[in-house]
């Protein structure tokens, strides 16, 4: 059995209140997250929010857009990966120069969203736009997607044929045993397959089908009585342990929550602190056990530089050592898949 890890990332702002400014946001604990990858010879996959070079342009402020583009050389310049992450609500979204600060147009949060509020032939135009800025910027086309919000759903079938005309191979939007839906996302993972990754149909990302297009899910273990015992156990044992404060650099905005379901166990380096290394690890176990009689197994594994604080640095790198030394695992790119 052979293990492959992709550490993916999306880069993104928060989608309410940024409570500092986009250096203190985004590039510093980029930059930071950068450097611990090249210290341990790590390869990672950044999903990039291109819509937001869409809005900045809009209201002429360069200097986001010149610091993301930087960071963008940079990042390929380190051998990573870099891939679509979109989010259409930056499309009517809006700049308040006297409070310096973006009033988020939420109505348009997903590509379901902009074709009941426009239609699919305005909405696919606009992602024809952002895709060619993305193929400007970056200098490649883009073959991985990742929905903003992980939203997918309604128009899956819609998304689906769109996503093949541009060329794209591999999704990777959705988390199994998760359900949410708000005044602006929807997604339902529930019923999805049980497999480390599959080739989806031509109607949904969530069924296996023969068309040439991989979903690569971000790795979950479903809740069970068996696995939840250890779990709660683990988390009574951080309980008694001092929280680590972070000093949040933003918030998430309020989009009414009407349902919400999470069955899932998953791995993210966000907001983590050195008592989440037992739990992580246990988590990891689980994956791998689940799918031990494969040849392969992929672990991708979701998370957000805006989030990661130097701690949570140090316990990405403690994970890095551990996978390598106690499962040989590689850490790898989407062009690097054995299909």
């Amino acid at each position: 059995m052979k293990l492959k890890t992709l550490l993916t990332f999306d880069y993104e702002l928060y989608f309410g209140e940024n409570y500092y400014s986009e250096d203190i946001v985004l590039f510093n604990p980029t930059d930071k997250l950068l450097e611990v990858l090249k210290k341990n010879n790590t390869k990672a996959i950044f999903f990039i929010d291109i819509c937001s070079i869409y809005a900045y342009k809009k209201y002429k402020k360069y200097d986001y857009i010149e610091k993301f583009i930087n960071q963008m050389v940079k990042i390929k310049k380190y051998g990573h990966e870099i891939e679509m992450h979109f989010h259409p609500h930056w499309i009517n979204s809006k700049y308040d120069n006297s409070k310096q600060e973006w009033i988020f147009d939420h109505k348009n949060y997903s590509y379901s969203n902009l074709i009941d509020n426009l239609g699919e032939k305005k909405a696919n135009y606009f992602f024809l736009e952002v895709h060619s800025l993305f193929i400007d910027i970056i200098g490649y086309p883009p073959t991985a997607f990742r929905a903003g919000g992980y939203t997918i759903q309604p128009y899956e079938k819609d998304l689906i044929s769109l996503l093949k005309k541009l060329n794209y191979k591999i999704d990777s939007s959705v988390t199994p045993y998760k359900k949410y839906i708000s005044k602006a996302q929807f997604f339902d993972f529930l019923d999805c397959e049980e497999l480390n990754i599959w080739f989806i149909s031509n109607n949904s990302f969530l069924k296996q089908g023969k068309i040439d297009f991989l979903e690569m899910p971000i790795s979950s273990v479903k809740k069970s009585f068996i696995n939840l015992i250890p779990y709660a156990l683990l988390k009574l044992i951080n309980k008694t342990i001092p929280n680590k404060i972070f000093n949040r650099r933003g918030i998430g905005a309020s989009l009414e929550l009407i349902e919400y379901k999470n069955d899932a166990l998953t791995i993210a380096f966000d907001m983590s602190s050195q008592k989440d290394k037992k739990i992580i690890k246990y988590i990891t176990s689980l994956y791998i056990n689940k799918f031990k009689r494969n040849n392969t197994i992929y672990l991708n594994i979701l998370s957000h530089p805006k989030a990661i604080f130097d701690e949570s640095l140090d316990v990405m790198e403690w994970y890095i050592n551990y996978m390598k030394e106690n499962y040989d695992c590689e850490f790898i790119g989407f062009d690097e898949l054995e299909i």
